[in-house]
């Protein structure tokens, strides 16, 4: 009697025939995606704004948003244009296991979509490689981060055989943890190299990094009912 009906061995066969359409069907909802979020949301120049992106599989951008106005407020007082500083995340998975992260991950880069990423290891390895990090070198020489004590994470450039430091680890950071906004072991902190307005970046990753090693906690939620 002949097979019929759904089975194990036809779905693996169906997938294994039809994985390109899936992956280019996931691409184009990506894209997509990014068209409605950016098309949508209120439009701020992007020279007037820091995006700051927590990229790992278990960021939570909220604990943050009392600090993101708090930074807006520093931020205004060394660039007067500024308008918006502002956490948000992506969800980064191992690309091994999860195509889709990858590809949200290079769109907002491709777009120049964040300023500053505070990046999960596997992440920061993956946006190093793809040359979309700052040179910190000549920043760090003027005394960026000076008081904060992170270690430098070295980039080996293939295509000119130099190195430059591409990050700095958050390790130390471990208000990131403590307030549920992202696991800081391994973490690394990395100024986008298309950002728009790059030194007002650096002041407020600067600031932001410096109030999270004070020991920076999360506004605990209202208790009291909605109006």
């Amino acid at each position: 009697m002949p097979l019929s009906g759904l089975s194990w061995f036809r779905l693996k066969e169906h997938f294994r025939k039809c994985a390109g359409f899936y992956i280019i069907g996931i691409v184009v909802a990506v894209l997509l995606t990014n068209l409605l979020y950016t098309t949508t949301r209120p439009q701020i120049p992007d020279e007037r704004e820091v995006l700051i992106y927590l990229v790992d599989s278990l960021a939570s951008a909220e604990p943050l948003d009392a600090l993101a106005d708090d930074a807006l407020v520093y931020g205004q007082g060394v660039d007067e244009t500024l308008e918006d500083v502002r956490f948000e995340t992506i969800l980064y998975n191992d690309p091994e296991q999860d195509y889709t992260s990858s590809y949200l991950l290079v769109t907002r880069m491709a777009v120049g979509d964040g300023d500053v990423y505070l990046a999960s290891d596997i992440a920061a390895e993956y946006i190093m490689r793809a040359g979309a990090c700052e040179p910190l070198d000549d920043y760090l020489a003027a005394g960026w981060m000076a008081d904060c004590d992170l270690e430098p994470v070295t980039v080996y450039d293939e295509e000119t055989g130099e190195t430059y430091t591409g990050g700095l680890r958050l390790d130390s950071v471990t208000a990131l943890s403590e307030t549920g906004s992202m696991p800081n072991e391994g973490a690394v902190l990395i100024i986008a190299a298309n950002g728009t307005n790059i030194d007002t970046s650096l002041e407020v990753a600067e600031y932001v990094v410096e109030r999270l090693l004070e020991g920076y906690d999360a506004p605990a939620e209202s208790a009291e009912p909605a109006a």
